[in-house]
């Protein structure tokens, strides 16, 4: 994806990639409860789990999400008309035109199944992945373990594609 960083919603996709957000999510997501300047988002979506949860920023998304902010906006990414865009018409409009335009074949929630394979790969802490995309802990263990924005923003740095 990053060798086709100049397509249109290429960025969108990315961000989908390094935080295992749902596009739902993303769609949603309001500049207010983007903290750039230490590295993390407030978002989500679904459960208690996924809702309200810090987001970390990976550093090689953060330049993609800067671009992004303006006076002007609510939502990180929105309509020319400055309303939250619908996840149908990303997906039917925008998503899929992009996924042709590259020869791929991929869905939009397929970003979230990469994200948490490729930490599986990495090994990373799984109790960590787990609060970043806003997953339930299944284990009385996990509900004892507390992570803070700088302890996931260190996690979400060893990641990489």
């Amino acid at each position: 994806m990053w060798d086709n960083i100049d397509k249109p919603h290429v960025d969108l996709v990315l961000i989908l990639l390094y935080t295992g957000m749902r596009i739902t999510e993303l769609l949603e997501m309001e500049i207010k409860n983007v903290h750039l300047s230490d590295r993390y988002m407030v978002g989500g979506i679904k459960t208690k789990a996924g809702k309200n949860r810090i987001i970390p920023i990976h550093r090689k998304i953060e330049p993609l999400i800067r671009k992004q902010i303006a006076d002007d906006k609510t939502y990180l990414f929105q309509s020319s008309r400055g309303n939250m865009i619908a996840y149908n018409y990303f997906a039917a409009k925008k998503f899929a035109p992009l996924m042709h335009a590259l020869g791929m074949a991929h869905t939009l929630h397929e970003t979230r199944h990469s994200f948490i394979s490729q930490c599986d790969r990495l090994s990373l802490n799984t109790t960590a992945v787990k609060r970043i995309v806003g997953h339930a802990n299944g284990d009385v263990t996990d509900i004892y373990t507390h992570k803070d924005a700088e302890e996931l923003i260190e996690i979400i740095d060893a990641f990489e594609y």
